[in-house]
Parts: structure tokens; sequence; C-alpha cells
């Protein structure tokens, strides 16, 4: 029987997984007013689908156990992207979300590690 925070920390691996695939396959069908975006904060236009894709990626990554740390880790790395880029914009209104999200991100990638089963190169290691 799982704990009750094994299936809350679960439940919102889900949610913030959907989220991201959202906000990736977003960026991937409409790349024209994605790049105009990124160009506001100072980015090229090809980043937006770097960023894109590994959205779409680590939304995927955070609903399988053996990844789930290693993407919630890379989406906080993209998610304090996002915080320094509406700082330096000045965009204080989309800060309470991206920061929430960020901390969100953080205690799912450390609940997630510790529950993750062992690989079998550690399990060799173990030996």
């Amino acid at each position: 029987m799982k704990s009750p925070m094994k299936t809350v920390v679960l439940v919102a691996s889900i949610l913030v997984g959907l989220l991201f695939l959202a906000s990736g396959a977003g960026k991937i069908a409409n790349p024209a007013g994605t790049a105009k975006l990124f160009a506001h904060f100072g980015y090229p236009g090809w980043f937006a689908t770097v960023i894109g894709a590994v959205e779409i990626l680590g939304g995927i990554g955070l609903v399988i156990p053996r990844v789930a740390s290693v993407a919630s880790g890379v989406l906080s790395a993209v998610m304090l992207g996002a915080i320094f880029s509406h700082l330096r914009a000045g965009e204080w209104n989309r800060m309470a979300f991206t920061i929430t999200l960020f901390f969100v991100l953080v205690v799912i990638g450390v609940r997630r590690r510790s529950s993750a089963p062992p690989s079998a190169a550690s399990e060799q290691t173990l030996k």
C-alpha cells in the first residue's frame, strides 16, 4: 500500500508532466509566435523549439520512475531560466506561478529520487 505522500507526489508528477507536455507542444506548434516571445526576452527564435522539446521530454520523464528525478532537475533548470527572464523583463505578474512551479519540481525531484527503484548498474555496484 502506498503512503499518502507517495500518492500526492505521483499525482503532482502527472499533473505537472501534463502541464509541461502542453507547454512544450504549444511552443513547437506555434514556432513563429513563440520565437517572437523569446525574442522579447533576448533569446534567438530557435531556442524556443529547444525549450519546447525539453519541456515535452521532461513532462514525459516526470511519470517514469527511473528518470523522474532527472526530468525534475532539468525542468527546474528551465524554470530558473524562466524566472530570470521574467525578472529581467520586469514581468512581476508571472513570478508567483513560475516560482511555485519551480519549488513543486524540486519537491517532486527529491521525493521521486528517494522512491525510485534502483537501477541494475547501482545494484551491481552494491554487490
